[in-house]
């Protein structure tokens, strides 16, 4: 049975519409999931230095060497905490010391107190300063006169031709200053008036800097005294936090199945659970990233897909096919049946991300487990084809169960459910 032109052009435009919906439904699952990422490694980071915390709850040497010995981390015998508190506590109290011994630190109350000796220096040669800041704002203020100076008005390098429109305004403007002013000559009462004022300006201006640097100096000293005392209770705390935050870097990258071994058969609890809430998360971030690939891989095809359905609508919309008849083999008849498996996909990958982040039962999976069951104790179901890597285990291991902290009942459960995971919504990616 043979098709129109017109039939196809129809056919091709619906699928280019239905692509172009896929991929805004893709796309909304993207940005979903990339928000859910963000939150994540947020979390992830907060999990890190929980469990740093959990190995050194407190600066002592038995925690520090416990959690050498269980993590293989040997960054506190390279750099000792203990050796670093007591060399920076030292060079605090020398600090301390130094500066208690300087006679400006010891007569700091008679130098720049309120009646300081400084401070009453600072207040007379402020005085002396402020006749010729007056002065000097007398002329500053008048409108044109710096342009006027700028100018070199009436002096022998005044360069501006008389031909020049310039010339005329900096005349009006000089004459004006000097009747504001009540000076008869711009050149010579005006500029020397000025000149004088401004130099005693400076010379008194650097007189008050003088003075105001000894004060600051005086109190640059009390700040680094008063901070070297106050660091000094608050010394511990600062090295336990750098301690942690060295070790949490390397838990970061360490293997948390073998760490867990480490713990031995009687493991401190707090301990197992804040390790196993970091490779909880970690594991989360790592399928998130997996489905974040894969919907990317997919939008770029669907995009890719709706795009040659356009050109095929053009195509048979030319006036050269108007009136001939095609094949049916000429229409993408799978097309649309694969699209409505694709948009129930996304919606249960939504549903199946949003139930991934809310888990938070950690502590009862061992990390004797293969890493990539996390998803399944995250979701109950086996990876949707957007979580390529983690499918493709899946698929090689089918019957993987993992191996939890809970009763034999619900063992049997768990195993019951992944002997009847077989997706068939499943619908791969578009070809």
């Amino acid at each position: 049975m043979s098709v129109s032109s017109q039939q196809l052009v129809d056919h091709y435009a619906r699928h280019a519409v239905e692509a172009q919906g896929l991929v805004a439904q893709t796309q909304a699952l993207l940005e979903h999931v990339r928000s859910e990422r963000e939150a994540v490694v947020e979390e992830q980071g907060r999990a890190w230095g929980a469990l740093a915390v959990a190995y050194v709850p407190v600066l002592e040497p038995a925690f520090v060497h416990r959690a050498e010995k269980l993590t293989g981390f040997r960054g506190f015998s390279r750099r000792d905490p203990f050796a670093a508190l007591a060399q920076q506590l030292a060079s605090l109290k020398k600090a301390a010391a130094r500066i208690q011994s300087d006679e400006r630190y010891r007569r700091r109350q008679f130098l720049v107190g309120p009646h300081g000796e400084l401070t009453r220096e600072l207040a007379e040669r402020t005085s002396l300063l402020e006749p010729w800041e007056t002065e000097c704002t007398r002329f500053e203020s008048q409108e044109s006169f710096f342009q006027l100076l700028d100018a070199r008005y009436d002096t022998p390098e005044f360069d501006v031709g008389f031909f020049s429109a310039q010339y005329w305004k900096l005349w009006a403007a000089g004459d004006r200053i000097c009747e504001e002013l009540g000076l008869a000559d711009f050149g010579d009462d005006v500029l020397p008036a000025f000149k004088k004022a401004a130099s005693e300006r400076l010379k008194w201006c650097a007189q008050v800097k003088e003075v105001q640097d000894e004060i600051d100096a005086v109190h640059e000293l009390v700040r680094q005294h008063d901070l070297a005392v106050q660091r000094q209770p608050l010394l511990p705390g600062e090295v336990l936090d750098a301690s942690r935050q060295a070790l949490a870097a390397h838990l970061a990258h360490a293997d948390m199945g073998l760490l867990e071994q480490w713990l031995g058969e009687e493991p401190d609890r707090s301990l197992l659970v804040a390790m196993r809430r970091a490779a909880g998360l970690s594991a989360k971030g790592e399928a998130l990233d997996d489905m974040i690939s894969g919907l990317v891989a997919q939008e770029q095809d669907l995009a890719a897909r709706g795009a040659k359905y356009q050109r095929k609508r053009t195509k048979y919309d030319r006036s050269k096919y108007r009136y001939q008849d095609f094949s049916q083999s000429d229409m993408d008849r799978k097309f649309g049946a694969k699209s409505k498996k694709m948009r129930e996909a996304l919606k249960k990958d939504r549903v199946l991300v949003d139930r991934l982040v809310r888990y938070d039962h950690y502590d009862r999976f061992a990390l004797s487990n293969e890493p990539e069951l996390w998803w399944f104790e995250f979701t109950r179901k086996r990876p949707p084809r957007h979580c390529r890597d983690l499918r493709r285990w899946y698929d090689a291991n089918p019957e993987r169960t993992p191996q939890l902290d809970v009763d034999e009942a619900e063992q049997r459960a768990v195993a019951k459910a992944v002997a009847l995971q077989n997706d068939a919504e499943d619908v791969g990616y578009i070809s």
